[in-house]
């Protein structure tokens, strides 16, 4: 990484590939940390197992109907929204439908 930003000097004869100056001061650091963090959340619930913990307490809710399954899904995906990216959110709520749907 360094060796695509590093600055030509006057003993170089070599070209950077990247300049710093005109290609990564205009990324968009904002989106690329929300990514990365999102990231690092869900790995985070995965590598941990408590999407699988909170999946498996929830069968419970095994017995209820359908469609209120669906909303109290929804709202906890819309509360995690606010909270997390939206990659970080499905990836954390795969493996807590997937053990939902499996219960029911």
């Amino acid at each position: 990484m360094l060796l695509l930003f590093s600055e030509k000097d006057a003993t170089s004869k070599y070209d950077t590939l990247l300049s710093w100056k005109f290609t990564a001061s205009k990324v968009p650091w904002a989106v690329l940390l929300l990514l990365g963090s999102g990231f690092a959340i869900a790995d985070a619930f995965e590598y941990s197992g408590l999407s699988a913990w909170i999946g498996m307490e929830l069968e419970l809710l095994g017995e209820v109907s359908m469609p209120v399954l669906l909303i109290i899904v929804i709202l906890f995906t819309s509360i995690l929204t606010e909270v997390c990216s939206n990659v970080a959110s499905a990836i954390i709520m795969l493996p807590i439908v997937l053990s939902l749907v499996s219960s029911a």
